[in-house]
């Protein structure tokens, strides 16, 4: 039997990487407000230390330094004023999808949003039904799994003006080079209220 160990930051200079560029692109600063979902270790941020001056919020289900609150990052988008955060880091071993909704619903103007999207032993994404319900996704599959790409690549309109008419604009759409099992993304936000 095969044993799939979970690795915190396998590709970490493709993470670092996918942000620094994001934020040279987005930002005309070097001082943030962030807030780490799934803080691990902090190797992502701590290897951007020399960059930027940073004011994070780490969270994480189980802590591995001093200084996280140790939570389920659902649970606290979902229950706190998320509007002073600049950056959302949501590094999911698994679907950042449900965080990522839960998040918007708090955020106010723009926000940049890093995720990673893990994928299932079948090699394709889940796709959570938070997304299938925001965006009027198709049925799923028998095993109640459904590609979110290909659907995307053919709907992609449809996609935008669903989150436009819910005021959310997602501005830029950046994707690191996908590595292993996980797919990483870059998204600039704007909530109209």
């Amino acid at each position: 039997m095969k044993v799939h160990c979970k690795v915190d930051n396998a590709f970490l200079c493709t993470k670092v990487n996918l942000r620094r560029n994001v934020i040279k692109k987005h930002f005309n600063k070097s001082s943030f407000n962030i807030l780490n979902c799934c803080a691990a270790k902090n190797k992502v941020w701590r290897s951007l230390d020399e960059f930027y001056n940073t004011s994070i919020i780490h969270l994480d289900l189980n802590p591995q330094f001093d200084g996280v609150i140790k939570c389920d990052a659902n649970d606290y988008v979902q229950n706190n004023d998320l509007s002073k955060f600049d950056i959302i880091d949501i590094d999911t071993y698994g679907s950042p999808w449900d965080i990522f909704f839960n998040s918007i619903k708090s955020c106010t103007g723009t926000t940049v949003f890093f995720l990673t999207w893990g994928r299932t032993e079948k090699n394709l994404f889940n796709v959570p039904n938070i997304i299938k319900q925001t965006f009027n996704f198709p049925k799923s599959s028998k095993k109640g799994r459904n590609p979110l790409c290909k659907y995307m690549e053919k709907n992609i309109t449809s996609l935008l003006v669903r989150g436009y008419e819910n005021g959310i604009f997602i501005k830029d759409v950046y994707e690191g080079f996908p590595q292993g099992n996980a797919r990483y993304f870059g998204l600039t936000v704007i909530k109209e209220d």
